[in-house]
């Protein structure tokens, strides 16, 4: 083969075969997003995990007894009461539902104003209160003061 033509097949060769600067900078752009898409979703997720400073949905089963049927139900869970506020009727029930595992702490559903008291609930306790006057009711858990919950019958 001459020198010419030999040049002549490098280039053929180099102008197929050389790696595409314009494919390779897309390949780089794709996975610096792809990366950058799975940092946010990390980020975000956590920002919704149980040690959230925000309320999450309480998650997990709860065993709630058929007698509460027709009761507005409130879960007490990571000590939280939720929903941390309730509107019924007059006439109308509500029941708390310690979800916490077994082995928790025990809590209370306390009125501010000494209308209920349900006494120390163990985890899968139960206690209903049936709200036959209208008004504002808060409530709190006598061994943490800091969980707090509001009743308001219309």
């Amino acid at each position: 083969m001459s020198e010419e033509r030999l040049a002549r097949a490098r280039r053929i060769l180099a102008q197929h075969f050389k790696p595409d600067l314009a494919m390779q900078t897309k390949a780089r752009n794709g996975i610096a997003a792809l990366a950058l898409v799975s940092a946010i979703t990390a980020v975000a997720l956590s920002c919704f995990s149980e040690r959230s400073s925000t309320t999450a949905p309480v998650t997990g089963e709860c065993q709630v007894p058929v007698s509460a049927t027709g009761s507005t139900l409130v879960a007490i869970r990571d000590f939280k009461f939720v929903p941390a506020l309730v509107r019924l009727r007059a006439g109308e029930r509500v029941t708390w539902v310690n979800c916490d595992p077994p082995g928790a702490e025990a809590h209370t559903s306390t009125s501010e104003g000494s209308a209920w008291d349900s006494g120390l609930m163990a985890p899968g306790a139960v206690f209903t209160f049936k709200f036959d006057q209208a008004g504002t009711f808060p409530y709190y858990c006598e061994p943490h003061p800091f969980m707090k919950g509001s009743v308001v019958v219309e």
